[in-house]
């Protein structure tokens, strides 16, 4: 079974397509034109298509790697948490005094999956807006909770977390934690101005 993945993403590769997504557009080697929601590829152009303006897409945090502070999350971490809270706060920077929307959360299988809607009625939301948009700031980081864990070669495996928050941040402990796409403004882009409006 493996081979014949790797062999069907040989020949998408051959055929134009950009991106691992399975979806019909990208397939045909139409990228641009991906609508699929479960589609966790940051390679597919198509995500920008399917947000709304303030939403961003990225991966909040990612399973298998140590972080910068020793911890694997393991996959399934999220499960119960997902289920009770399915959207969390948006915060900036970690500062619960400052919550800028909210964030949706999907599993996936390279981590916990958010689609993030900034509330731009407040100045720090658009702040980070901004700063996103310009790719000045592309952290996504999480509080949590550790529920169930085990230690294992000087690196904590975080089995089962419940989760607060998810932060846009500067520089986050998990460096795979990353805003992957983000709504631009149509007139911005076709106008060629500043990378915000």
């Amino acid at each position: 079974m493996e081979k014949l993945t790797a062999e069907l993403k040989e020949f998408r590769l051959l055929k134009g397509a950009a991106c691992e997504c399975d979806c019909p557009e990208c397939e045909a080697g139409n990228c641009a034109d991906c609508t699929d929601p479960e589609c966790d590829d940051p390679n597919c152009e198509g995500h920008e298509k399917s947000l709304s303006e303030a939403e961003f897409e990225g991966l909040a945090s990612t399973y298998g790697n140590e972080d910068r502070v020793g911890d694997v999350i393991q996959r399934g971490a999220f499960s119960k948490s997902i289920a009770e809270r399915p959207t969390v706060p948006l915060l900036w920077q970690h500062d619960s005094r400052e919550p800028i929307g909210t964030a949706a959360l999907m599993d996936s299988a390279d981590g916990l999956k958010v689609r993030g809607k900034l509330v731009l009625e407040s100045d720090v939301a658009r702040k980070a807006y901004a700063l996103v948009k310009a790719k000045a700031l592309s952290g996504l980081s999480i509080g949590f909770q550790i529920v169930k864990s085990t230690a294992r070669d000087g690196a904590r495996l975080l089995e089962e977390i419940r989760l607060w928050e998810v932060s846009l941040v500067t520089f986050g402990a998990n460096p795979k934690a990353l805003v992957t796409a983000v709504k631009q403004e149509q007139e911005c882009a076709a106008a060629q101005l500043l990378p915000y409006c």
